[in-house]
């Protein structure tokens, strides 16, 4: 499930429409455990830096992100919902300078640019690790804004010239962000949406493999019984006849959908592997690891990427 943290800023609807192309389920909720619990969660923005902060704190949302980071819940920030990531920002409320969540550091500031805001389709530069841009880093984005953050973080950093470089996009572990609003970007746009709502499932896949694994018959330590695995308090996933680092059956499901299978291999190391999201079939792993050596076929409806 994607939740769309809703605190009074943002095109909620406009993104709510575009989350849902992804085929997963979307919710629009300012419900702390609802924004916590989500597998993937949305931090909209549009407005001033100072002003998003504020109505973000009434509902607790700095609270919600930085418990998702620490839990490894992946969570993306658009437009002002990325720089309100960073630990503050050049433009004033009232001439008060308001602090940011400080996820990442540094600070967010005016565009240098002849004019402004820094308004349309503009390129990316992005970084040759990221995977927000997988099979789109040629397309061109959508942005409205005035102030951006321009020093780099850790993980994957991608850049736009107008006035000078800046961030465009920024990849974490678990926190991303994009300075344009990949809802308004056409096709490119719901493209990278796709790619992220995808990368929190991988999430989903891989966490159970390391916790939160229960034997339920047998003698799972020796490689014979079955072992359920959850995350949290869902079901995710199960071992039949194997150990869950070992040999043996391992199926996903995440809430009733049928996401995945591991055949005769490990999760992390040999054996064939497939994903799908709802009925739709998006990637399978031959005789090979998934962050290693292998065969990856991917595809997104009937096209192959």
């Amino acid at each position: 499930m994607i939740a769309i943290l809703d605190y009074g800023s943002g095109n909620i609807r406009s993104a709510q429409r575009a989350f849902e192309k992804t085929k997963h389920q979307v919710i629009v909720t300012s419900d702390y455990q609802e924004a916590v619990s989500a597998d993937g969660l949305v931090v909209p923005g549009v407005g001033a830096f100072g002003s998003c902060m504020k109505a973000l704190l009434k509902i607790d949302g700095d609270k919600i992100i930085k418990e998702r980071q620490q839990e490894k819940k992946k969570t993306l920030g658009i437009c002002v919902g990325m720089q309100i990531l960073f630990e503050s920002s050049d433009e004033l409320l009232n001439g008060e300078s308001i602090k940011g969540l400080g996820i990442f550091p540094g600070r967010v500031v005016r565009l240098e640019a002849p004019v402004i805001p820094h308004m349309g389709f503009n390129e990316v530069e992005v970084d040759e690790t990221s995977k927000l841009f997988k099979g789109i880093e040629k397309e061109r984005f959508y942005f409205v804004h005035s102030y951006a953050a321009k020093d780099p973080v850790v993980g994957a950093n991608s850049y736009c010239d107008y006035g000078g470089g800046f961030l465009a996009a920024i990849e974490s572990q678990t926190v991303s962000a994009v300075q344009f609003h990949p809802e308004k970007s056409g096709a490119a746009g719901l493209a990278l949406i796709e790619n992220w709502a995808s990368l929190y499932i991988f999430l989903v896949l891989m966490v159970c493999n390391v916790g939160f694994a229960e034997c339920i018959k047998g003698d799972c330590a020796s490689g014979q019984g079955t072992d359920k695995n959850s995350y949290g308090d869902k079901y995710v996933g199960e071992f039949k006849n194997g150990k869950s680092h070992g040999q043996g059956t391992l199926a996903y499901v995440n809430g009733d959908t049928y996401i995945g299978e591991f055949k005769n291999g490990k999760s992390h190391g040999q054996g064939t592997y497939t994903i799908s999201s709802g009925d739709k079939y998006i990637g399978e792993w031959k005789d090979g690891e998934q962050n290693g050596l292998g065969t990856a076929t991917f595809a997104n409806g009937d096209k192959y990427i």
